[in-house]
């Protein structure tokens, strides 16, 4: 297990090839979520992963930024061909709506202060 990690941690950090990990065992994702934990990420690093087959959907969960997946070339799949359920998709869906939701319900308009007014005057007054 101490092998293991430290060939992740070297290739995380680029000491060794992305290839010569994955062949002694260590997943794509192990090395992206030690580049990301270590600030190591790249997007040559990224486009190396994905090149040893981590699919676009497997680093974003290792947490891999946007940026480095674009900047590498990561081109992106079908939602269930990236092994999204409709579940999956049902509950993210509404997870966003209850932000909005929210986020709606939280703009208000700030109570304006009213002067008092004296009541009408009426009838004939004093006579």
């Amino acid at each position: 297990a101490a092998n293991a990690a430290a060939v992740t941690d070297a290739a995380a950090s680029g000491s060794i090839p992305v290839a010569t990990a994955t062949a002694a065992g260590v997943t794509p994702e192990a090395i992206a979520s030690a580049a990301v934990t270590n600030g190591t990420m790249s997007a040559s690093l990224a486009g190396n992963l994905m090149s040893a087959g981590a699919s676009v959907a497997n680093l974003l969960g290792a947490g891999t930024p946007i940026g480095a997946l674009l900047s590498a070339g990561a081109s992106y799949e079908s939602m269930v061909g990236a092994g999204l359920t409709v579940s999956n998709m049902l509950g993210m869906g509404a997870s966003v709506a209850s932000l909005l939701l929210t986020t709606e319900c939280s703009i208000n308009d700030i109570p304006e202060d009213k002067q008092a007014q004296l009541p009408p005057g009426g009838g004939m007054g004093m006579m």
